[in-house]
């Protein structure tokens, strides 16, 4: 024993505290760490006067790197993504820190940028790297890493030109695609962070709201069915044939007042049967 409390005195003082609350049968919990946020950017192809340069462009948190590309959402060693290209990345930005981790961010964006709906215009790893950014920060990134994807995608809808000159041909899993909504969708569920209780008291049984189908990407009439003392609220579209419960910490995420319109407006994009949502 007497060699045991020596060791506690050695010990660091927060150690030492952690040890004595535990014995007194305290429940210890570690407080959130703060996690390193880097933009990475690399430009591809030569650089022509007077137009803006392509990027592929990736996001890491605290050395582990998070990119989009045909294969998905993948997570990888630090700029692994970037070895493709030549002296790749090219740029380093730190973007502060977070509190979320990483996987955090894959569980908010793993269904929206999955497997085949990669598009070198309408949907690539800038477009994820503006919504993980957005997701960890609240904050969006330089436009220039953008505009030339931008340019291109009006040329080809406007005139083909992509088509013409290349052997492009776009994905019909990213047409619909619409990098702002998932921003809202992020902005809206930052916003209710740390207020579940309130977003929970504010929706009634019987009440019409609209519930975020990810398959879809876009927001569906639904109702409420059930609201658990545990804030888990059930919901139900599609003359109830179809439902979905959402866990009190996803209702900022998942779940938003009724925006007005036709209340079974998305009814079409169900079809018996569909227990669940996007």
């Amino acid at each position: 024993l007497k060699a045991a409390g020596l060791v506690l005195l050695l010990l660091p003082r927060r150690w030492q505290i952690a040890i004595a609350m535990g014995a007194a049968g305290c429940k210890v919990t570690q407080a959130p760490r703060a996690r390193k946020i880097q933009l990475a950017a690399t430009p591809l192809g030569p650089q022509v006067p007077g137009l803006p340069v392509a990027y592929h462009t990736s996001v890491a948190i605290d050395g582990e790197e998070f990119s989009f590309g045909p294969s998905g959402l993948v997570a990888s060693n630090i700029f692994k993504s970037h070895d493709l290209f030549t002296n790749g990345p090219a740029e380093v930005v730190d973007c502060g820190t977070t509190l979320r981790t990483g996987r955090e961010l894959k569980a908010a964006l793993q269904s929206d940028f999955s497997a085949g709906t990669y598009d070198m215009l309408r949907k690539n790893c800038n477009s994820f790297s503006m919504c993980a950014l957005f997701f960890l920060t609240g904050q969006r990134f330089d436009t220039k890493y953008r505009m030339m994807e931008q340019m291109g995608k009006y040329a080809d809808e406007h005139m083909g030109l992509i088509r013409a000159v290349s052997d492009y041909v776009p994905n019909p899993k990213a047409v619909a695609f619409n990098v702002e909504a998932i921003i809202d969708r992020i902005k809206f569920a930052r916003e209710g962070t740390g207020q579940h209780s309130k977003v929970q008291e504010s929706y009634k049984i019987g009440q019409p709201i609209e519930v975020y189908s990810a398959t879809f990407e876009t927001w569906v009439g639904a109702r409420v069915q059930n609201i658990r003392q545990d804030g888990e609220v059930t919901v139900v579209y599609n003359g109830q044939k179809c439902r979905k419960t959402v866990s009190a910490a996803d209702l900022p995420t998942i779940i938003r007042p009724f925006q007005g319109g036709n209340q079974d407006r998305w009814a079409t994009v169900c079809h018996t049967p569909c227990p669940l949502v996007g």
